[in-house]
C-alpha cells in the first residue's frame, strides 16, 4: 500500500544498488565484504551503507580499466559500483576473511597505484574466522587501526562512549529484524518470507538510523492491522549461497509455500544486547559469517537440520550458484547427510534474477517428497543412488606424448623421490606419525622434529601426472563430496577413497595442515580428517591491507622481512606456529628442537641462493640450456624436502649442471627463437605440451613460477637477536600473493619476464589476470589457454591454439635482424 512502512522499505530495496541515487554521498561509507562494523561507521557521525552485488547487471567500467580480473561475480558487481561512484564517498571500507575478499580491495589498490582512478580513502579491515585466542587478538588489533584510520576519515575521535551509543542502534534495529523474523516463522505468519527479506535487506541503502525508524513502523501499524492469513502454508529453509535478490525466494512462494531463510542467508541474530566491551563484541561477532566458512561441513549441517526441526520444516532448498565453492561442498554433504525423512533440494546454476520465471508454477513440494522438481536446476533428493565407483584404470584419457628431459639431476630427483616415498611408507607401516600439508605450510617445523610429511600439491601432481583425476573424481562423488571444489587441493582425500592410487597409494595420515586462503580450505580438510582419524592443524591466512607496499618485495624480504611486512601478520603467524608445535609435540611426543629448527632454516636458506643462481644463469644464457619441462621438476622435488642437506645439494646439482650445459652452449634447441614463459601452474599431466614447439619453431619455455619463486620467495635471514620462528612466519604470510594478488605479482612477473628476455607468455586458467594484464602493458604478448593444471583432454586443441599463437607474433620480436635481437646465440 502506499505511504506504507513496507512501501518505503520496498522503495528502499530497489534503490540499495542505485548508491549514485543515495542522499549526502559526501558523508557516506560504503561498507563491503560481510561483517563490516557499520557500528564503527556510526559513531564517527558519519553514514554507512553496505553495497550489494548485482548479478544481473554488466561491468562496462571494470572491463574497460581491468577486463577479466578475477574476483567473481560478486567481486565485479562491487568493483563496477566503486569505480561509477569515484570519489563521491567519503570513505570505503572493506572486510572479509579469505583471499577473494582481499582481491577486490588489492584490485582497487593497483588501479589507483596506476592512475588509473580516483578513488576516496579505502581501508580493509581484515577479520579471519577461527576460534583461536590468537585470531581473536589479531582481530582486535585489526579493529584498532580501523577505528584510527575512520577517525581520520570523520575529523573525530571515536571513543568507547560514541561506540557504544552506535551499538545502542543497531541493537534496537537488530531487535525489530529478530521480530520480523519471529513473525514470518510462526504458523499464522503475516509476512511472507519475500517481503521479510525486502524489509531486511533495505536497510543496505537506509543506514542503521532510518532503517530503525521503518521497522519501527511496520512492526508497529502493519502487524498490528494485518490479519493472519487462513490455514497453514507448506514451509521449507532456504540456505546455501547468499540471495543478494530475494527473485528465489519469490519464486517458491508463489505456490503457497512460506520460505525460511538460514543462518548463512543473513538470518543471524545481530546484537541482543550491547556489552560492556563493544568492542571486543564486534571483534568476536565475525565468527557469525567467517566462521561459517571456517565450520565442517558437519557442523553446517547439523545446524540446518535443527533449525528445520525446531520449525517443523520437512524441506531444505540448498543454492549453490556458480563461484560459491563452500556452497557447492555443503550441498554434497548436505545431501549425502540429512534424515532420510527430509527432503533436500540443490539448486546450481548462474544467480541471475531472470532465472525467476524458470521456476514458475511447476515448482512443487509433496510432502512425500515425491516429485521434487525445479526446472533448470540440479534436483537432488535422498533417494538418488550414488555413482558407482569406477573400474580402476578407466580414467585415463588417451594417450599422450611424452616430455623429453636434458638435465641429468631430473631423472635423478625423481628415482630419489620415488624411493623417499617409498622410504616414509615404510615408516608409517612401523608406527610414525605420517602428516599431509599444504605448499603454504610451514613444512619446516615438521623438518625440524622429523616428522615425514607429503604435500597436498604434489601429491596432486603425481594423480595429473597419472592421469586418475577422473577416477578420483567419481571416488569423490560416490562418497558424497563434490567435484566442483579445488581439485588441486582434493586429490588426497579422493585417494584415500578410490580404488587405484599412484606409487602404492598415499598413507592415511595422522596429522593434517593448511592455510585458510580460500573459502572451502577448511571444508576440504576437516573432511579428510573425518574419513582419515587425522588430527588437523589449521593456520589463519592473513591479508596484507596496507594501501600502500612496496613494489621490488624481491629484493626487501630476504633481508629486510621484519620492516617490510606488517608486523601484525607476523604476530598472528608466529604465535599460530607455536601452538602448533605444543600440538605436535603433545601428539607425537617428539621434542620441537629449537637449534635443529635454526639448520633447518639457514639449510633452506643456502637452496634458495642456488635456486637464484640456476634461475640467473638460464635467464642470461641462449639457447637456454634447459626448458621447463626440465626445471619444474628438477626445482620441485628438491623444495618438498626445504631445509635437508639433500635438497640444499640438489639445488647446487641443478645450477651446476646449468652451468656446465651453458659453458659447452648445450641448448634446449641447437637454434633458439622464441623464449616463452608460463603463468600459472605446472600442466603435469602434459608436460610435453612445452615442447610441442621446440622443433618447428625454436620456441623454448623457459620460465615457470616453481623456479622464479624458489629464486626469489623463500630466503629469509635470521639475524642475530630475531626470532627463527617470526622469521620463517615471514615467509608464508606473503606466500602466494607473490603469484596471485595484484601489485605484488604484476609487477614481479615483469620482472622475471624481462631478465629472461621472453617473447611471449602462455597461461592458464588459474592465471591472475591483473598479471597477464601487466605483461600485456609491457609489451609482452599473452596467449589464455582455457585449461585447468590437472586438465585431460584438451591436449590436442591447446596445441593448436599454442601453434597459431606463435605463428601470429608480431615478426618483429622473433626475427633475428630486427633491432634488438641478435642471432640470439648471446642474451638479447
Amino acid at each position: 500500500m502506499a505511504g506504507s512502512p513496507f512501501a518505503s522499505l520496498a522503495a528502499a530495496h530497489a534503490a540499495r544498488r542505485r548508491p549514485e541515487s543515495w542522499p549526502d554521498l559526501s558523508s557516506t561509507v560504503l561498507l563491503v565484504g560481510h561483517p563490516a562494523p557499520g557500528e564503527l561507521v556510526l559513531a564517527g557521525g558519519l553514514a554507512p551503507v553496505q553495497l550489494v552485488a548485482d548479478p544481473d547487471s554488466p561491468t562496462p567500467i571494470l572491463d574497460e580499466v581491468a577486463g577479466d580480473v578475477r574476483v567473481g561475480w560478486r567481486g565485479r558487481s562491487h568493483l563496477e559500483q566503486i569505480l561509477a561512484l569515484g570519489s563521491a564517498p567519503a570513505a570505503i571500507l572493506m572486510a572479509g576473511s579469505t583471499t577473494e575478499d582481499v582481491r577486490v580491495f588489492s584490485v582497487l589498490r593497483e588501479l589507483e597505484r596506476g592512475g588509473e582512478v580516483r578513488l576516496p580513502a579505502c581501508h580493509y579491515l581484515d577479520l579471519p574466522g577461527l576460534t583461536h585466542r590468537t585470531s581473536a587478538v589479531y582481530r582486535r588489533r585489526r579493529l584498532a587501526a580501523a577505528i584510527s584510520w575512520l577517525s581520520s576519515v570523520a575529523g573525530r575521535e571515536i571513543t568507547p562512549a560514541s561506540v557504544q551509543a552506535a551499538c545502542e542502534v543497531f541493537a534496537a534495529r537488530d531487535a525489530l529484524l529478530r521480530v520480523v523474523r519471529d513473525e514470518r516463522c510462526s504458523s499464522g505468519a503475516r509476512l511472507t518470507g519475500h517481503a521479510a527479506i525486502v524489509a531486511r535487506q533495505a536497510g543496505a541503502a537506509l543506514g542503521p538510523v532510518r532503517h530503525l525508524a521503518l521497522l519501527r513502523d511496520l512492526v508497529d501499524e502493519s502487524f498490528a492491522s494485518a490479519p493472519a492469513p487462513d490455514g497453514a502454508s507448506r514451509r521449507l529453509i532456504l540456505s546455501g549461497s547468499t540471495q543478494e535478490e530475494p527473485w528465489l525466494y519469490r519464486a517458491l512462494e508463489r505456490d503457497g509455500l512460506v520460505v525460511l531463510g538460514a543462518h548463512d542467508q543473513g538470518e543471524t541474530d545481530g546484537w541482543t544486547h550491547v556489552p560492556s566491551d563493544p568492542i571486543g563484541a564486534i571483534a568476536d561477532r565475525v565468527l557469525d559469517h567467517a566462521g561459517r566458512s571456517a565450520a565442517s561441513d558437519g557442523l553446517v549441517v547439523d545446524a540446518l537440520v535443527a533449525q528445520a526441526r525446531d520449525h517443523d520444516v520437512q524441506t531444505i532448498v540448498h543454492a549453490a550458484w556458480d563461484g560459491d565453492e563452500v556452497a557447492a561442498w555443503d550441498a554434497a554433504r548436505l545431501t549425502r547427510m540429512a534424515p532420510r525423512e527430509m527432503a533436500v533440494v540443490t539448486l546450481a546454476g548462474a544467480p541471475h534474477s531472470a532465472r525467476a520465471e524458470e521456476f514458475g508454477s511447476s515448482w512443487h513440494i509433496d510432502d512425500n517428497r515425491a516429485g521434487s522438481t525445479i526446472p533448470a536446476a540440479t534436483v537432488t533428493g535422498q533417494s538418488t543412488p550414488p555413482p558407482a565407483r569406477p573400474t580402476p584404470g578407466a580414467s585415463a584419457a588417451g594417450t599422450v606424448p611424452r616430455s623429453r628431459k636434458v638435465l641429468a639431476v631430473t631423472d635423478e630427483f625423481s628415482s630419489y623421490q620415488r624411493e623417499w616415498f617409498q622410504e616414509v611408507t615404510a615408516r608409517v607401516r612401523a608406527g610414525e606419525p605420517f602428516a599431509v600439508v599444504g605448499a603454504d605450510y610451514p613444512h619446516e617445523i615438521l623438518r625440524a622434529m622429523d616428522i615425514p610429511y607429503v604435500v597436498t600439491q604434489w601429491w596432486s601432481s603425481i594423480v595429473g601426472a597419472k592421469r586418475l583425476t577422473a577416477s578420483n573424481g567419481a571416488a569423490l562423488e560416490a562418497a558424497g563430496y563434490s567435484t566442483r571444489v579445488e581439485a588441486y587441493s582434493t586429490q588426497g582425500l579422493a585417494s584415500h577413497l578410490a580404488d587405484e592410487q599412484p606409487w602404492g597409494g598415499l598413507p592415511a595420515p595422522d596429522i593434517l595442515g593448511a592455510t585458510l586462503g580460500t573459502a572451502p580450505t577448511h571444508r576440504i580438510y576437516t573432511a579428510w580428517a573425518r574419513e582419515t582419524g587425522a588430527r588437523y592443524y589449521p593456520l589463519e591466512r592473513s591479508a596484507e591491507t596496507r594501501w600502500r607496499i612496496p613494489v621490488d618485495w624481491w629484493n626487501q624480504l630476504p633481508q629486510q622481512w621484519e620492516e617490510t611486512l606488517e608486523a601484525e601478520r607476523l604476530d598472528l603467524l608466529r604465535d599460530e606456529m607455536v601452538g602448533v608445535v605444543r600440538g605436535l609435540e603433545a601428539q607425537t611426543g617428539r621434542r620441537f628442537d629449537e637449534s635443529r629448527f635454526a639448520e633447518v632454516l639457514a639449510l633452506a636458506n643456502e637452496q634458495a641462493a642456488y635456486y637464484r643462481e640456476a634461475r640467473d644463469l638460464l635467464a642470461a644464457t641462449v639457447p637456454a640450456p634447459a626448458g621447463v619441462v626440465d626445471t619444474m621438476p628438477a626445482t620441485m622435488v628438491p623444495q618438498w624436502h626445504r631445509g635437508t642437506e639433500w635438497a640444499r645439494d640438489a639445488a647446487r646439482s641443478l645450477r651446476d649442471e646449468l652451468a656446465d650445459r651453458a659453458s659447452r652452449g648445450e641448448g634446449v634447441v641447437p637454434r633458439e627463437q622464441l623464449r616463452l614463459m608460463w603463468v600459472g601452474r605446472g600442466l603435469w599431466g602434459d608436460t610435453a605440451l612445452y615442447q610441442h614447439l621446440e622443433q618447428s619453431h625454436g620456441a623454448v619455455f623457459v620460465w615457470s613460477m616453481y623456479l622464479g619463486l624458489a629464486a626469489d620467495g623463500y630466503e629469509r635471514q635470521c639475524g642475530e637477536g630475531q626470532d627463527p620462528l617470526r622469521a620463517l612466519a615471514s615467509r608464508f604470510v606473503t606466500m602466494g600473493d607473490e603469484l596471485r594478488m595484484p601489485t605484488w605479482a604484476g609487477a614481479w612477473h615483469v620482472k622475471e619476464a624481462r631478465q629472461h628476455a621472453v617473447d611471449a607468455a602462455v597461461a592458464i586458467a588459474d592465471a591472475d589476470p591483473f598479471v597477464l594484464r601487466s605483461l600485456e602493458k609491457a609489451g609482452i604478448p599473452v596467449l589464455r589457454l582455457p585449461i585447468e593444471n590437472l586438465s585431460t583432454g584438451g591436449e590436442e586443441s591447446a596445441r593448436r591454439a599454442l601453434e597459431r599463437f606463435v605463428d601470429g607474433l608480431d615478426p618483429a620480436r622473433t626475427d633475428p635482424s630486427s633491432t634488438g635481437k641478435s642471432d640470439r646465440s648471446t642474451r638479447p
